[in-house]
């Protein structure tokens, strides 16, 4: 057994030094994932830790798996359009709002729910762009039309149920790896949402 100090480069908050206990082979390998991609040991334990504390945790209670990239592509070329965009739905009521307990009552806070998803998960990002009340998400992933037409239905299940509410009104365009959602967003949800919590990946 070895010893190693992790210490938080502080760039997300007050720094803590802690003495962890690593397994030799556990060390071995964060030695050279450290030489290979040219950082410090502690750079790795703490992107590692944070993973599994912000992630994995999550992940196990919410029952996420892995599946490799080229398997869920595989997937959704067996279903038809309309059981993808059935999928979508389901997905809102399942998987997204299971995650943070205000369910459905923010759209900033589902925005930032799939955000943390698509960063965790590696399978899409979240560009988000406001100029005055509109507000364009722009989601991006490499997984094919028929994951755009997923995307667009989960995007398209968020704003239709804040409709009258935090949106005004919406527009949804994809292509092959690209979901667009351009939304016009009340002003005062607008400026509590771009000042509101956020989940950190």
């Amino acid at each position: 057994m070895l010893l190693v100090q992790v210490i938080d480069d502080g760039s997300r908050g007050r720094a803590i030094t802690r003495t962890l206990r690593l397994d030799e082979d556990v060390d071995r390998k964060l030695r050279a994932l450290a030489e290979r991609d040219r950082v410090s040991i502690n750079v790795i334990a703490n992107k590692s830790l944070r993973r599994h504390v912000e992630w994995e945790a999550l992940a196990e209670r919410f029952r996420f798996i892995a599946v490799s990239h080229d398997l869920l592509v595989k997937m959704l070329d067996y279903i038809p359009e309309e059981g993808i965009r059935e999928l979508g739905k389901w997905s809102i009521l399942n998987s997204v709002r299971g995650i943070y307990p205000l369910k459905g009552e923010s759209l900033f806070i589902e925005i930032a729910t799939l955000d943390y998803i698509g960063g965790y998960s590696r399978r899409y990002k979240i560009d988000q762009h406001v100029t005055g009340e509109n507000l364009a998400l722009v989601l991006t992933h490499q997984m094919g039309n028929k994951w755009s037409i997923l995307y667009e239905e989960v995007l398209k299940a968020i704003l239709e149920d804040h409709l009258g509410r935090e949106v005004k009104s919406f527009k949804i365009e994809k292509t092959e790896n690209q979901v667009v959602a351009n939304i016009v967003v009340q002003r005062s949800s607008l400026e509590v949402g771009l000042e509101g919590p956020r989940l950190k990946n």
